[in-house]
């Protein structure tokens, strides 16, 4: 019985889809035949042309990187990035620092070895 369910089951879908993809043929035949396709892509282009040419393309551009902008200081990520480059920055001034008081412990460790010899000298 549940073969049989199963069968049954699998029939059905197979025909759903030889229909949709029927359907899915006639209308594309349909959308070329009534020559809908150019009519929309000369559309989408005549538009795209008043747009750039009345400068509200350009407009759009500006508004939204203005939008982006506020959204990103509003969102913390502007205060995020210069947090990290602030440290970035503490990292290389630390390991400078660092490497001039080796530097200076050095030469305080050698002119105390002069000073010791030379009071052993006398």
């Amino acid at each position: 019985m549940a073969n049989n369910w199963k069968k049954s089951a699998l029939d059905a879908l197979k025909k759903t889809k030889d229909s949709a993809t029927e359907a899915a043929s006639q209308v594309q035949k349909k959308y070329d035949s009534l020559d809908v396709k150019t009519k929309v892509e000369r559309t989408s282009s005549q538009l795209k042309q008043v747009l750039e040419e009345s400068g509200l393309s350009d407009t759009l551009k500006s508004a939204s990187k203005s939008v982006d902008h506020q959204l990103s200081t509003l969102s913390g990520q502007k205060v995020l990035e210069l947090v990290e480059e602030r440290l970035a920055l503490q990292a290389q001034y630390n390991d400078l620092l660092a490497e001039k008081l080796e530097q200076a412990l050095l030469r305080i460790e050698t002119l105390e070895s002069e000073s010791g010899s030379l009071r052993k000298a006398k």
